[in-house]
């Protein structure tokens, strides 16, 4: 909408207005902003022709009123003047499409631009709106809302011009302002709007027609919208919210309002619950400014393709089929009261098309577009074709008066359909709308009703041609117009087949004169892309592509002369060499892509020329054709979505008609071909990314076009490569040369223009620049370079972002810029180590390495230089060599020295993984032990690849035992030879045993560490690191055998166990051959509750002088002087209580030898200590008038062996007196598991009344038989070892002895017989064994162990002093309060059964046994109990009494026995009275042995009893 009523045009410095006065307010602007009046040309001054008619007045921008723009457009054009306009196009569509036409066939052609100024489509807001949206800020798009409201009275500006009050123009004001928020629409939106229905209405009368308009919308990809518009509104303030509802959030889109117009544009995205915006960003108004600038950069070559078609005026016009409309009785102001009606209808679905040819097609979706029958019918007109050509024609009858009908309708209609009939083989259709609800229902019908009447007039043959439908019905009822639909469809199929059966017969006979003389291709080729475009009317857009790919395939086919007997339909692209005098010359008029910007156009554009018109006029080149043709194939494959086809098949058109090109370069300027193939490529690639970045087009068709996209890239890119070659920027060497490579034509000779005195034909700025410019090379070689890089990147094809890469690092190489290219150099290699491209990898190593020693990088270059050589051996291989014409042997040499000086300046060591051109293994699997002193030894071979002698500085091996333990060996320097292998023997001072497994391998030279993974890949690892695969598929293992010489620490539980002291643990140290110096001993353990008190550790026995713990040491012992072949026992402590049987404790010891006193020494051994009793001692105590009996039951622990007791005392005190009630010569007890034995003491204390408790200790001497059976082996090895004199070997044969024996000894069978005689020497195995730890000295050492044998089985001696232990408990003396001494009297020793027994039974409180303070008397409770088949008791069986020291308490009763027999008296319990007192009871029956001897009754009497017998006073009530 223009924004002042002034009536005027803008022409460069030039104004011109229709009077001079309107424009003097836009003169003042002007001068504000030119710094110079401009020139003034009006009607009434200077006419507008003569300021068109200026020679330096390239455009002119058109603001005037609607009505008069398009006569202003074409007088500009006639002066061959660009145009920009204001918006709308025209008045009406009819007179838009007009225009359109006029500018694409005489205009356009001669590169004259013509720009629509809609600025809405150029408002930054508007587009960053757009972005978001495609760039699928809110997901997919489900649904939108458009409200904008206006307050327009007369008192408003834009309402006082007078073309606005009087409307000629559709619409009015909706027109003008509408178009705004439709252009807004169409741009934002990801997919376009396919249908759309509404109503319109008017507020204000002084708005006329309508100033209000409410629309609900339909896109192609479901999206659904609802449009509200009104120039009415009761508001003062402007408010236009565009609302889009995706589905992962919602977008608006808000205009920022000043009052009575919009400032700006404010963008807010919402991508979480709630009302604050996750993004906010604010723009203001610059719509009118950049459509103003892009029109200049447009005309200057500096446009985009997203710009050209934001101001295209098609923008809002589309291609679809027509229908003609008549409406009787009342022309047009009947067709607008059914347009609403017919649009519901629209656009047709599920048309079906059957041909004679072809299989059926099934049409989806058909748009019509409905013009006045007025608008065929222009007598000035050239005539239509078949596709311009209505499809139907529809009469539409608005009335239900029969007297009308027959007095003026009938006529009419006659005249209507005469006119129709005049044009052949053209479908029409009656369409009677009756103002009748049930109008169409054929049962409510009246007979002779007006529809009656006309099908009786009208209708011929068998086909109706006339249907009724019901005004303002299908809204609420959508099958009203359901057979209008259909007649409308069977209509449209009818003439489309029609037309094509017509297409067919005239390409069919075209084809069939192909080879006659004056044949032309070029109407051929018209007649069957009339075809196409029947076909694309129709959305058979499959069908219409098929044509235009026969149209290519018979283009070669004739220019070639030939005819192939099987069409191709994938040859879409060829190259083409065109021979002089040709028949082909006839037909086109030459190679063309002479004319200016020919260079530089959009290939996928059918309007960069008028070719339809060149086509007929057989006027068309070679170069335009097949861009024409190309162009119309892209069109139909991006209607189809494959828009991964378009950019394929366009790499391959570039590619190929490249060739075509380079064929006729004599005719073309300098750099024509690449400028061309240059714009071609950028020009698919932004038309491809613009359509796939499209909600419509599914995931998979983009990622492929990203594939294709960057081959367009890269090959635009490639054309960079030759200008610049030819321009002097860049070097004629590798990489660049590679883009030479394409052709045969690419030499460097041939890049020198062919035609001298040809004009720079390049016409791309930005080419242009780049041609003379340096700088402005690199920018857009890198700018270029990094796109084609970012879409490999996306496709996966790591690759060719890689070499794209390269070309980079070498343009910063070239440019001097070194350190930046070695930044690009240093990326690249790594990527080829997977890909295993050994010779890129070391040619970038190579470059990168050079530029680092120019930067005096030495860290880089040291790296880089690692990478190099590494790249010298490839995967696999078994030799180094590096691609270079350096001497081999000279070229390793430096490069190694490069490496050893460069890593002496590092700070600490580098490790260099699996380093190829070195290798080890080992030679043995078998290692040795050290002469002379604690240590191991294990050859190596190392292998060199280089072919040089090669000096390293060491050689280490790490081993680890199964239990974890890591052990190093090392080796001094070494000298390797050159390719071969080298064996090194390396030394370890710890002694270990065993089976170790090999895990690293490491060469040292100088800072650098060599190192080699021998470990196997774990099978969960599906991608190892190539570079830490070991040198073989099995880890290799190394024995090595026990050194009994070696230093050895072990542990063994103390002699004797005393409970009430610290528990303690012996570790001993064996020295064996070694004089300590010094040994540092650290025990830990990892139970957190237990303690080991190392600080507290005392010497047991052996030599050497423990060093006091200093503070800070506390953790570790020392001793020193520890002389060889002795062993030295520490006790330790240690205070806790584990909750398992055994303890871990871990050994670590450092110690120096007086042999090699430098050398540091580790020993590390893990032991499992028992810490639980072997014995488990229960008691229990029985108390007297004189004394106590304990007895003591001594089992094996849970679990454990069988154990041999010797001795249980009780030890006394002074004062207390205990006797054992077990002889002292008893004889040693076996006990088995399960068994217990048995140990009964008397104690007499003398004082009990003392407060504090008394102790003694119970001492048992034990053993366990596993310990009898190595004490035995160890007297008898010791002794046949001393015979022997092999005193240094004596820890061999006592651990090879006892071994052998507690393995096939059975300790159960032992411990009864105390007999060896099952062992059995076997001399083979033994011979074996003694053969590899020994020698050289096999006899002697097989003699010894053959007289140990003998005398273990001969051995006859039955207890080992030395396998004896004592366990030591403390013992407390047992008290109790109150002894109560129960005797009960019967009245005679015999009675008969059933006989009353009186008894007296007295009950003696004693309080001798307690300790402490007790009081005068005692509450107890007393309760007499029988068995109830033996006794009947009668009297006081239970009671209570207060019981005293001493105080005797008699109680009577009377017993009746049951049964006869020798019956035992009952028993009585006594305790005390409350359940909570602290008074412990005993109970001790003084006659508990006495019976009662009950006869048998003989005879039966009865006796009458008095049981109310006195209470005795010391009796309690119970």
């Amino acid at each position: 909408m223009s924004s002042s009523p002034v009536r005027f045009a803008i022409l460069g410095a030039a104004v011109y207005s229709r009077s001079s006065s309107t424009a003097q307010s836009l003169i003042e602007v002007a001068t504000e902003l030119l710094g110079k009046k401009p020139d003034l040309y009006s009607d009434d001054t200077k006419p507008l022709d003569e300021l068109l008619a200026k020679k330096d007045v390239d455009a002119v921008i058109i603001a005037a009123p609607i009505p008069y723009q398009p006569a202003l457009i074409k007088r500009a054009w006639a002066a061959g003047k660009h145009v920009a306009s204001e918006k709308p196009v025209a008045g009406n569509v009819k007179d838009a499409e007009e225009l359109i036409k006029l500018y694409k066939s005489d205009y356009e052609k001669k590169g004259i631009k013509w720009h629509v100024l809609e600025n809405y489509v150029h408002e930054s807001g508007i587009l960053g709106a757009r972005k978001l949206l495609k760039e699928g800020a809110i997901g997919k798009i489900r649904f939108f809302t458009y409200n904008v409201a206006f307050f327009v009275d007369q008192t408003n500006r834009f309402y006082q011009t007078e073309w606005r009050k009087v409307a000629t123009h559709d619409g009015g004001f909706l027109l003008d302002g509408g178009v705004h928020h439709s252009a807004t629409l169409r741009l934002t939106l990801p997919s376009p709007v396919v249908q759309i229905s509404g109503f319109a209405t008017l507020v204000n009368d002084f708005l006329a027609p309508h100033d209000t308009v409410q629309s609900v919308m339909k896109c192609a990809d479901g999206a659904l919208g609802t449009y509200e518009l009104s120039f009415g509104s009761s508001k003062t303030n402007v408010r236009e919210i565009l609302h889009v509802t995706g589905s992962q959030g919602h977008l608006r889109l808000v205009s920022i309002s000043d009052g009575a117009r919009s400032s700006g544009y404010a963008v807010e995205v919402y991508t979480e619950s709630g009302d604050t915006p996750s993004s906010r960003s604010e723009f203001e108004s610059d719509g009118v400014e950049n459509a103003v600038k892009y029109f200049v950069d447009s005309i200057n070559g500096k446009g985009s393709r997203d710009g050209d078609e934001r101001a295209s005026p098609e923008r809002a016009l589309g291609d679809r089929i027509t229908a003609s409309y008549t409406a009787l009785p009342n022309g047009e102001a009947d067709w607008a009261k059914i347009v609403p009606e017919v649009a519901r209808q629209l656009p047709l679905r599920n048309l079906h098309w059957k041909s004679a040819s072809r299989s059926l097609r099934t049409i989806q979706s058909l748009d019509v577009q409905f013009k006045p029958l007025f608008a065929f019918e222009d007598p000035k007109a050239p005539p239509l074709s078949l596709l311009e050509r209505p499809y139907l024609h529809l009469l539409f009858v608005l009335c239900d008066d029969n007297e009308v009908y027959r007095a003026t309708l009938r006529n009419q209609i006659r005249e209507w359909l005469d006119s129709i009939i005049a044009r052949h083989k053209q479908e029409w259709l009656i369409v009677h709308v009756s103002a009748g609800k049930n109008a169409g229902s054929k049962f409510y019908q009246r007979k002779g009703s007006v529809v009656d009447k006309i099908r009786a007039d009208f209708n011929t043959g068998k086909q109706d041609r006339c249907v009724q439908v019901a005004q303002f019905v299908s809204a609420e009822d959508p099958t009203a117009w359901a057979e209008f639909t259909t007649k409308v469809k069977e209509a449209v199929i009818t003439t489309f087949n029609s037309n094509v059966a017509l297409y067919e017969e005239d390409v069919r006979k075209a084809d069939s004169q192909r080879q006659l003389e004056g044949w032309q291709y070029t109407s051929f080729f018209l007649q069957k892309e009339g075809l196409a475009e029947c076909f694309e009317a129709m959305n058979l857009l499959e069908d219409a592509l098929i044509q235009y790919d026969e149209l290519e395939a018979s283009f070669f086919q004739s220019l070639k002369g030939e005819v192939f007997d099987v069409f191709l339909p994938n040859m879409h692209t060829h190259a083409l060499s065109i021979p002089e005098n040709s028949q082909s010359q006839s037909w086109f008029s030459n190679i063309g892509g002479t004319a200016p910007g020919d260079d530089a156009l959009p290939i996928l554009s059918t309007s960069n020329k008028p070719y339809r018109k060149l086509l007929e006029t057989n006027q068309i080149s070679i170069f335009d054709f097949r861009i024409y043709l190309f162009a119309r194939q892209a069109a139909m494959l991006v209607r189809l979505g494959k828009i991964a086809e378009v950019a394929k098949r366009g790499a391959y058109f570039i590619s190929t008609f490249t060739r075509t090109l380079r064929d006729n370069q004599g005719k073309l300027g300098p750099n024509f071909i690449e400028s061309w193939t240059f714009s071609a490529c950028l020009n698919i690639v932004d038309e491809c990314t613009r359509h796939a970045s499209s909600s419509s087009v599914d995931r998979a068709t983009s990622e492929s076009f990203v594939a294709v996209k960057a081959e367009l890239l890269e090959l635009a890119r490639k054309q960079l490569d030759k200008i610049g070659i030819l321009s002097g920027h860049l070097p004629l060497l590798h990489p660049f040369t590679m883009s030479l490579n394409e052709h045969a034509s690419d030499s460097p000779t041939n890049l020198t223009p062919t035609a001298p005195n040809s004009p720079a034909v390049v016409s791309r700025p930005d080419l242009l620049a780049v041609i003379h410019d340096a700088e402005a090379f690199d920018k857009l070689y890198i700018d270029l370079t990094n796109r084609s890089i970012q879409a490999y990147s996306a496709s996966h094809r790591k690759r060719c972002s890689l070499k794209l890469h390269a070309s980079l690092a070498a343009l910063e190489d070239h440019r001097g810029r070194l350190a930046s290219a070695q930044t690009l150099y240093l990326r690249l290699p790594a990527h080829y180590v997977d890909t295993r491209w050994v010779k890129i990898e070391s040619a970038l190593l190579s470059r990168s390495t050079n530029l680092q020693g120019h930067l005096d990088m030495t860290k880089e270059r040291l790296l880089s230089s690692l990478a190099l050589i590494r790249t010298g051996v490839e995967f696999g291989g078994k030799e180094w060599k590096l691609d270079t014409d350096e001497d081999e042997v000279e070229l390793a040499r430096r490069l190694m020295k490069d490496v050893y000086d460069l890593s002496k300046t590092l700070s600490k060591d580098f490790a260099a993984i699996a380093f190829p051109p070195f290798s080890m293994k080992l030679a043995s699997e078998k290692g040795t032990t050290a002469v002379g002193e604690d240590g191991l030894n294990v050859r190596l071979l190392v292998q060199s690849l280089f072919p040089c002698a090669l000096d390293i500085d060491e050689v280490r091996l790490k081993f680890s035992t199964a239990e974890g333990e890591q052990i190093w060996f090392t080796s001094g320097a070494t000298t390797l030879v050159p390719k071969g292998f080298t064996e090194v023997t390396l030394f370890c001072p710890t002694a270990i045993s065993g089976r170790v497994s090999l895990e690293l391998s490491q060469i040292r030279f100088s800072r650098i560490i060599f190192q080699y993974s021998h470990r196997p890949v774990a099978p969960n690892n599906l991608a190892p690191d190539p570079r830490n695969l070991p040198i073989t598929k099995k880890q290799p293992i190394v024995y090595f055998p026990r050194d009994p010489q070696a230093l050895s620490i072990y542990t063994e539980p103390p002699q004797a166990i005393h409970l009430n002291e610290a528990r303690t643990v012996i570790v001993c140290v064996g020295t064996g051959r070694n004089q300590l110096v010094k040994i540092m001993l650290k025990v830990t353990t990892p139970n957190r509750a237990v303690q080991l008190a190392l600080n507290e550790a005392t010497l047991v026995s052996g030599s050497g002088r423990l060093i006091p713990a200093v503070p800070g040491a506390e953790d570790c012992i020392t001793i020193e002087n520890l002389a060889a072949m002795s062993t030295v026992k520490i006790q330790v402590p240690w205070y806790g209580a584990p909750q398992d049987s055994t303890l871990e404790l871990g050994i670590i010891a450092e110690y120096f030898t007086s042999r090699k006193p430098s050398t540091r020494r580790t020993f590390r051994k893990t032991v499992d200590y028992v810490v639980s009793l072997p014995l488990a001692v229960n008691v229990q105590d029985f108390f007297r008038q004189d004394c106590i009996l304990s007895k003591f039951v001594v089992t094996t622990a849970p679990g454990g062996d069988s154990m041999r007791l010797k001795t249980a005392t009780l030890q006394r005190g002074d004062d207390v007196v205990v006797k054992p009630c077990q002889n002292p010569g008893a004889p040693i007890i076996t006990l088995l598991p399960l068994q217990a034995a048995n140990f009964l003491f008397k104690i007499i204390p003398p004082d009990i009344k003392s407060p504090t408790p008394r102790h003694l200790r119970l001492s048992i001497t034990y053993c366990s038989i596993q310990d009898e059976i190595l004490a035995k082996v160890r007297r008898v090895v010791q002794s046949c070892v001393e015979a022997a004199k092999l005193g240094d070997d004596l820890q061999w044969f006592l651990e090879v002895a006892e071994k052998e024996v507690e393995a096939v000894t059975n300790l159960n069978v032992y411990s009864q017989d105390q007999e060896l005689k099952h062992l059995f020497f076997d001399e083979p195995v033994w011979t074996a064994r003694v053969g590899y730890q020994f020698p050289g000295a096999e006899s002697v050492h097989i003699d010894a162990l053959r007289r140990i044998y003998e005398e273990l089985r001969d051995d006859t001696q039955t207890e080992e002093p030395n396998a004896w232990k004592a366990l030591t408990i403390l013992v407390e003396i047992p008290s109790l309060n109150v002894l109560n001494l129960v005797h009960m009297s019967p009245a005679f020793k015999r009675t008969e059964v059933g006989q009353a027994l009186p008894v007296k039974m007295s009950i003696r409180p004693s309080f001798t046994w307690a300790q402490g303070e007790m009081p005068r008397s005692v509450a107890l409770f007393y309760d007499v109990a029988a068995s109830l088949d033996d006794w009947l008791i009668s009297g006081r069986k239970k009671g209570e009494f207060e019981g005293q020291d001493g105080e005797e308490v008699e109680i009577v009763l009377v017993l009746v026995p049951l049964r006869p027999g020798s019956l035992f008296l009952p028993s009585v319990t006594i305790r005390a009275t409350s359940p909570t007192s602290p008074w412990s009871c005993e109970t001790q029956h003084l006659n508990a042995g006495v019976t009662v001897d009950v006869l048998p009754i003989t005879s039966r009497t009865t006796f009458s009893i008095d049981l109310n017998l006195s209470r005795d006073r010391s009796l309690v009530d119970a």
